[in-house]
């Protein structure tokens, strides 16, 4: 009787664990807050977001963390890569509010006019890579 009620315990623990890193691997916990996704889809509008190569989930009721090139830590975005993904316009200046952001590449894409200064109020900003596009100025 004891062994049987030990893996009965054993069997719940395992079903247990397996729906916890089932539900983590569908990022069932990375949701951001309206105005960080607002942010998202100004860069999604800015730079012609329809017609990007992948565009997977952006804009749509999925979570962000499941948007191709995003990158979510608990609540908060922590990376955008969207190098060679056919962007094409300008980088909104809105962009400088994601104060968790630790990475951004935005490389080798189409994107022109001038890096907006607000960038600089990144101050997780680890890596940032805006090469291969027709910008203007400094941060």
């Amino acid at each position: 009787m004891k062994k049987r009620l030990h893996y009965s315990r054993l069997i719940s623990l395992v079903v247990v664990m397996v729906l916890f890193i089932n539900m983590k691997g569908n990022h069932l916990f990375a949701q951001v807050t309206p105005e960080d996704k607002a942010i998202l889809l100004e860069l999604y509008n800015a730079t012609n977001g329809d017609s990007w190569t992948n565009n997977t989930n952006w804009g749509s009721t999925e979570p962000v963390s499941t948007w191709y090139g995003v990158t979510v830590l608990g609540d908060k975005i922590v990376e955008i890569d969207l190098n060679q993904n056919n962007l094409d316009g300008i980088i909104p200046v809105n962009l400088g509010q994601l104060t968790f952001l630790e990475y951004l590449k935005l490389d080798t894409n189409n994107i022109s006019g001038n890096i907006p200064v607000e960038l600089g109020n990144l101050a997780a900003l680890q890596q940032l890579y805006l090469g291969g596009n027709q910008l203007n100025g400094s941060i």
